[in-house]
């Protein structure tokens, strides 16, 4: 016959699962940052940023991943602007992202091209232009 656990006893059991799963979660955000980071995916959206404010993290993460690998297909496009719902955003809701993405980017030269049946891209030159353009406003925000 095994004894009930004491309150002092169940309250330390708590304390140290508590502390196992914020450790674990700290370790998963930490991994998903690397991945984030792979992809090309900034989640700071820097404050020079200068874009309609109900969409700016969608957008910028977009843009990320646009500059990161030069071209993506609607599904890697859903997986960029993920705003963690349940439910992804309907193919309306990217393509409105997409235009604030291209609205953006063509006020500083650069052009996203409609892939028809797969996606968007960019040639390699504006991939480039992308690239440096966000580590300009990830510094203007930084020195801010």
């Amino acid at each position: 016959m095994t004894a009930l656990a004491t309150r002092p006893q169940l309250e330390a059991a708590q304390a140290a699962e508590l502390a196992r799963l914020r450790t674990e979660n700290e370790q998963l955000r930490e991994m998903v940052e690397e991945l984030q980071g792979a992809l090309g995916m900034s989640m700071t959206v820097p404050p020079a940023f200068n874009v309609p404010a109900g969409a700016r993290r969608q957008i910028w993460r977009f843009i990320c991943a646009m500059a990161a690998r030069g071209i993506l297909t609607h599904d890697a496009a859903i997986i960029a602007m993920d705003t963690g719902r349940a439910q992804h955003p309907s193919p309306k809701v990217i393509a409105q992202h997409v235009v604030g993405a291209r609205v953006f980017l063509e006020k500083h030269g650069v052009l996203i091209r409609t892939e028809y049946g797969m996606g968007w891209s960019m040639t390699k030159p504006m991939q480039i232009r992308t690239q440096r353009l966000i580590n300009q406003l990830i510094k203007r925000g930084a020195a801010a």
